[in-house]
């Protein structure tokens, strides 16, 4: 097959440069390369963030900050990779999307990586204002929400006193019966943490967003951007809605506080929890691995600024993002759908 063609500024790796290729890596490796082309031009990342009043807002983020370190040919970018600094807090880690290792391989930084369409479905007719993107919140990302925040505040014994606040020492918390009447204190206490500590808060998933026309899959010629989330950020888009949920049964965003809350509970009094023990003890008969989905209106809130109107990376930008004849690499599936879309677009005029 001759050279591979590489990724902008990824230049050492524990993956093969073919397998970056591949249908389940690309998306991470394409995001990764866009944060490094946005370094080089001194282009700074959207960051959500929240204040001590709860308030999300939108500021900036260098990528250097986020990767711990300045970009050079010495990094190294670790896909699928465990953060060793978490192994000290818990059981059961889930490997990052990326870790970064700087020239003596030590850990550096760490990040997930989710890319979106915007408009999404539930966004796509509204004014170009008022898009977002969807975010799906799975187990993986929630564990290593609570670990990112435990890591931050572990030197914090306010936090642990906090967050105990109301809530009993025995409790069962497999039985929803009694576990359900204890989500306000358990968001109450959630929020008080956050409030109070909001300067701990760190960059903890990067959403690289892809802009397209309305009704299909070619992108505008304001193309991408990349927005980091916050974890506290993060945990808005389930803590609202687990007060406002009502029922008998659990709803998926009140069944993501639990967790979080135990996780976090567990990792601040050093206990070294296993993450996995505290899922399957959880699971309130909802399905399994989707925690919470936020749609496009919900976002919007959260992250609404100039650059998800119209994102600062232009489709031309986008040419430089893989090294000569990098599109030949990502030819898409010859899918029904996709050739009847094409062809009746064509022909309709």
């Amino acid at each position: 097959m001759g050279d591979v063609p590489g990724f902008y500024g990824i230049h050492r790796s524990n993956m093969r440069d073919l397998d970056l290729w591949s249908r389940e890596m690309f998306p991470n490796a394409f995001s990764v390369a866009l944060m490094n082309y946005m370094d080089d031009k001194s282009l700074p990342l959207n960051y959500v963030i929240v204040d001590s009043s709860l308030r999300c807002s939108v500021t900036t983020v260098m990528t250097s900050e986020l990767y711990g370190s300045n970009v050079s040919e010495e990094t190294e970018f670790w896909f699928g990779s465990v953060y060793d600094p978490y192994v000290e807090m818990a059981d059961g880690i889930p490997e990052s999307d990326l870790v970064l290792r700087n020239g003596r391989g030590m850990p550096s930084g760490r990040m997930e990586i989710l890319s979106s369409v915007v408009p999404d479905a539930s966004t796509r007719l509204q004014a170009d204002c008022l898009m977002g993107p969807e975010v799906c919140i799975r187990t993986p990302l929630l564990e290593h929400i609570a670990l990112s925040i435990a890591l931050s505040l572990q030197s914090e014994n306010d936090a642990i006193e906090e967050l105990e606040k109301g809530v009993p020492i025995d409790q069962d918390w497999s039985d929803w019966g009694s576990v359900g009447s204890l989500i306000p204190t358990l968001v109450d206490n959630l929020d008080r943490v956050e409030s109070k500590f909001a300067e701990f808060q760190k960059p903890v998933m990067v959403q690289v967003v892809w802009k397209s026309e309305d009704d299909g899959p070619f992108m505008s010629d304001d193309a991408m951007d990349a927005f980091v989330w916050s974890d506290f950020a993060l945990t808005r888009l389930f803590l609202e809605g687990a007060r406002r949920s009502v029922g008998h049964t659990a709803s998926r965003s009140q069944r993501a506080t639990v967790r979080l809350y135990l996780m976090l509970v567990s990792m601040l009094r050093g206990e070294h929890p296993c993450l996995d023990d505290v899922v399957m003890e959880t699971g309130y008969g909802l399905p399994e691995s989707k925690e919470f989905l936020a749609n496009g209106r919900m976002t919007n809130r959260l992250m609404a600024c100039d650059r998800l109107t119209t994102p600062a990376i232009s489709a031309l930008d986008v040419t430089f993002l893989g090294s000569h004849g990098f599109e030949s690499m990502i030819m898409p599936e010859r899918r029904l759908d996709m050739s009847v879309y094409y062809a009746v677009r064509a022909l309709k005029g």
